[in-house]
């Protein structure tokens, strides 16, 4: 725990690129998809969100690597806040203007991630726990 909170104070005064992978639930509307693997990786004070083989839909026809960058971080006592609005996401490499993250919230901690965003009218909402199995 404490070697954790080390490297997080250390990655929000910009001294180390780290990141931590996470398994959850990602619900869109009413579609819901368990196991999906989030990492975030930090550098300084922003994160970048990578959601791998997501698909938003039932019928979406593939799965795609879905990337939020630019996530502001603020760190708090008990947790990290995150934030950003109008951030261009990029899927498979590629940016998508026309699915622009028009605002994200969301918190991390030592243990769990979670955070809801609005993208192309729909809200995402994901909460995973961290994967010791990638570590």
């Amino acid at each position: 725990m404490k070697r954790i909170l080390f490297a997080v104070a250390l990655m929000l005064m910009g001294l180390a690129v780290s990141a931590q992978t996470f398994v959850g639930t990602m619900k869109v509307g009413d579609y819901t998809r368990k196991d999906v693997t989030v990492k975030m990786t930090v550098k300084g004070d922003t994160a970048t969100i990578t959601m791998y083989r997501v698909k938003f839909a039932k019928m979406m026809p593939v799965k795609v690597n879905f990337q939020i960058p630019d996530i502001r971080i603020t760190a708090t006592q008990q947790r990290n806040l995150l934030e950003c609005h109008n951030i261009v996401p990029l899927g498979n490499g590629k940016k998508y203007p026309e699915y622009t993250v028009r605002k994200l919230n969301g918190a991390v901690t030592s243990a769990v991630l979670s955070f809801t965003c609005t993208m192309d009218e729909k809200t995402i909402v994901y909460s995973g726990v961290i994967n010791r199995r990638a570590e």
